[in-house]
């Protein structure tokens, strides 16, 4: 995925709300972005994303359950 597009496409969640960042929360929207789309397409299971993005597999599944 192009770098402005993929910009682009986190502006757009965020702008329309479909993003909300929470007080604690240790992964930005990019990251999040990036989580999620691995997951629905290299079909990447949870533990090897937690591995991967080096969080727990709790917040990974946070993620991906949003």
């Amino acid at each position: 995925m192009e770098a402005p597009f993929f910009l682009s496409l986190c502006d757009m969640l965020f702008e329309r709300g479909y993003w909300k960042p929470h007080l604690t929360q240790l992964v930005e929207i990019h990251e999040s972005v990036v989580i999620t789309l691995m997951c629905l397409i290299h079909n990447e299971r949870p533990k090897v994303l937690a591995e991967r993005f080096q969080h727990s597999l709790e917040t990974v599944d946070h993620h991906l359950q949003r």
